[in-house]
């Protein structure tokens, strides 16, 4: 989750945009989110960036998303933390009038197999599901044979999808 969201970051910041924002349902509790918001700081703080808190919108209804983009008109790029938050995001983008990639790019974690109900094919960053039950079988079946045995933690890298959601800032978009 970590890593995920610091490459989906990386390569907003890669393409030029400074003015990203993290879109988020509430993060408190959820490990994965938390991890996620982690690697989103992470990805600025590696760019020597200051978060602005600002930018870290954590919450699900579509009007409030909407309306956090015609507040910020200087955002030109959003990483979505989970699926449902990037469907949300383009519609409240549009909404705003505002429009992907053209105005706003966007990367959203780990949706990849709903890019078809997007309007747009989204740029995804797309865990090794299967691969990742695969390792969590292996794993609860060695310590069902053997209860003593020493934990291990496995952490399989995240890849990127392109799609054709993310662009560098359009010339004469206001960053903060």
């Amino acid at each position: 989750h970590f890593a995920g969201a610091r490459l989906a970051v990386s390569v907003l910041l890669r393409e030029g945009h400074r003015r990203i924002a993290f879109l988020s349902p509430p993060v408190d509790g959820t490990t994965s989110l938390e991890e996620r918001l982690e690697g989103y700081r992470q990805a600025l703080s590696d760019a020597m960036l200051p978060l602005d808190a600002r930018l870290v919108v954590k919450g699900d209804r579509q009007e409030k998303l909407a309306q956090f983009f015609r507040e910020n008109g200087d955002v030109t790029a959003v990483f979505a933390a989970v699926s449902g938050m990037g469907l949300r995001a383009m519609d409240a983008l549009d909404e705003a009038d505002l429009r992907v990639p053209g105005d706003v790019s966007l990367i959203i974690f780990d949706t990849y197999d709903h890019a078809s109900y997007f309007r747009v094919p989204p740029t995804c960053i797309v865990q090794q599901e299967k691969e990742i039950g695969r390792e969590a079988a292996k794993l609860l079946f060695s310590v069902m044979r053997d209860p003593n045995r020493e934990r291990r933690k496995i952490v399989l890298p995240p890849r990127l999808a392109a799609g054709r959601s993310v662009a560098p800032p359009r010339p004469g978009r206001r960053e903060g």
